[in-house]
């Protein structure tokens, strides 16, 4: 007797290996995405710990500015510098202010602009291939 090959290409142990192999399969892959999930999630977690202890040690150091901001130190460092005030024994040093000194040769260098603006576009060409400033 010969055996028809579809019926035993769709014996019961035939279907019941290729189920097994669907669902193994399917719980793979459900497994892989789960632990992709799970990584990301991890990753979100050390990353948002680590802004919480960047802000635990700004707020850390707030306190302490604010603590320093409390001390006689702070407030006699804070007087004489708005109020110009010295302690017994001190000098004072007064320096030019290096802010007037550097604006003189700008006002130099755009007194040489303005002269050479008064000048037409023609004449600025003479100038510059006849090698005069």
């Amino acid at each position: 007797m010969k055996q028809n090959p579809l019926k035993t290409l769709f014996s019961t142990r035939s279907l019941v290996l290729l189920t097994s192999a669907l669902i193994a399969g399917y719980l793979v892959w459900n497994t892989a995405k789960v632990v992709q999930k799970n990584y990301g999630l991890q990753q979100e977690v050390g990353r948002l710990q680590e802004e919480v202890r960047l802000l635990e040690l700004e707020n850390e150091n707030l306190k302490l500015s604010n603590e320093y901001y409390k001390t006689d130190a702070f407030l006699e460092l804070e007087a004489k510098r708005k109020f110009n005030l010295v302690s017994k024994g001190e000098n004072v040093l007064i320096l030019p202010n290096q802010a007037q000194n550097q604006s003189k040769p700008e006002q130099q260098n755009n007194e040489e602009e303005n002269s050479s603006e008064q000048k037409s576009n023609f004449g600025q060409w003479i100038d510059f291939l006849l090698g005069h400033e």
